[in-house]
């Protein structure tokens, strides 16, 4: 029960309780039905033991016909009439006494009473006979069902605004930061949609803030960290020059880090897939990594992929930088092909589990190369793009890859 939705739940009960009255309709005609034909057999007892309580020997026509018209039922005299009655008519009831014996009679609509005492048979048609109405039941039964309709569509209706609100949370969820749940009323559920709505246009401001904040304080820093890097070439010292030129290159390379973050971390970023080679997208990686060449070693298989190019050209630029910061022996080999690509380098496996290092800000602690924001944007990219990223330590190497299909992944882990 736990698993169900609020809707089935709802249509559960309803369809049991559905089910509960036409049970119990039924129920109650068959109750009904057996205490009518019990009143039947009370009144035609009655009859019967009148005729034969009333006559000691046999009686003549006209005490017949007074009691007859006393209890309302015709004598049949015709022989074929009750040849009729006795052979083709349903048995309902039978008694004997010392009086003689009663058996009552249903032929169609038709009731009969057939008395028997010692010296005179005699067959009687009841003239009014109890008819059983199922009118009242069968309106006592739509009004209920009309009822339980009512009340169906009334929590249907009550409850439908639930499910827009549930569709507006997909939607924020993600990504979508321009919904709105906002709703007229004061019920529980408008509560909940106008707290959500609430919640919705804190967080957009909140996030507003912070890329207003991110970009003018990149924006403020890029011309200072430029001057003083040109301002650092003109060191005479070579020591101190390149010791200058290194900490601009570094504080360079956090705004270049944060700018990355800030990118990939905004909800409302739309991806700009093409279709690109593997050839064309490692080269790019390779120029966004500035590195030496002969560094990467290069198996490519022709193919193509629908990817953003300036995106995860980032995310495989911080793979390679990592396999060539962090090797044993500075090198990295990238295997690319249509399934996945794979930056492979020599290494102690990581000390942590995957998870760790995805996190913004995560770093060994001997470490002091990086930011600890490589893996975390590589793992941004790579969700934005809906791949999946992974990790293994087999045969003293490092093994980083980026899986385009989540079937070949499972030989991979």
């Amino acid at each position: 029960m736990k698993n169900l939705s609020i809707f089935s739940f709802i249509n559960i009960i309803f369809t049991i309780a559905f089910l509960a009255i036409v049970a119990s309709f039924i129920l109650f005609l068959k109750y009904d039905k057996s205490r009518f034909e019990l009143q039947q057999q009370q009144r035609y007892s009655i009859i019967a033991n009148a005729f034969l309580s009333g006559f000691r020997f046999i009686p003549t026509k006209r005490e017949i016909d007074a009691i007859s018209a006393q209890f309302d039922v015709q004598p049949i005299y015709d022989f074929k009439e009750k040849l009729k009655v006795l052979n083709y008519a349903k048995l309902l009831y039978q008694k004997e006494s010392i009086l003689g014996r009663i058996r009552i009679f249903k032929l169609y609509k038709d009731y009969y009473i057939y008395v028997q005492s010692y010296g005179y048979n005699l067959l009687l048609k009841d003239n009014k006979p109890g008819v059983y109405h199922l009118k009242g039941a069968l309106i006592v039964l739509f009004a209920s069902i009309l009822g339980l309709i009512f009340l169906y569509l009334s929590f249907v209706r009550k409850f439908r605004p639930l499910r827009e609100l549930q569709k507006n949370i997909d939607k924020f969820a993600q990504g979508d930061l321009n919904i709105t749940t906002k709703m007229d009323g004061k019920d529980e559920i408008a509560k909940v949609a106008n707290s959500f709505d609430n919640a919705v246009k804190y967080i957009n401001s909140l996030l507003n803030s912070k890329r207003l904040f991110m970009r003018n304080i990149m924006h403020e820093l890029k011309t200072p960290i430029a001057k003083g890097r040109i301002t650092a070439e003109m060191v005479e010292d070579k020591e101190n020059r390149e010791f200058l030129v290194n900490a601009f290159e570094r504080m360079n390379n956090i705004i270049s880090e944060l700018a990355a973050v800030d990118r990939v971390t905004t909800e409302t970023y739309v991806l700009d897939k093409k279709q690109i080679s593997l050839k064309e997208l490692l080269s790019e990686s390779l120029k966004l990594s500035m590195i030496d060449k002969n560094q990467v070693d290069l198996e490519i298989r022709d193919g193509y992929i629908e990817a953003d190019k300036k995106l995860l050209s980032i995310a495989i630029k911080n793979l390679i930088d990592n396999g060539i910061k962090f090797g044993e022996d500075k090198r990295v080999k990238v295997a690319a092909s249509s399934d996945k690509i794979e930056v492979i380098s020599k290494g102690k496996p990581l000390k942590y589990p995957l998870e760790y290092y995805l996190e913004p800000f995560s770093q060994e602690e001997k470490r002091s190369e990086g930011f600890g924001l490589g893996l975390y944007i590589v793992n941004n990219i790579v969700n934005l793009h809906g791949f999946t990223f992974s990790y293994r330590h087999t045969a003293g190497e490092n093994r980083f890859c980026i899986f385009f299909s989540k079937e070949k992944l499972k030989k991979f882990s």
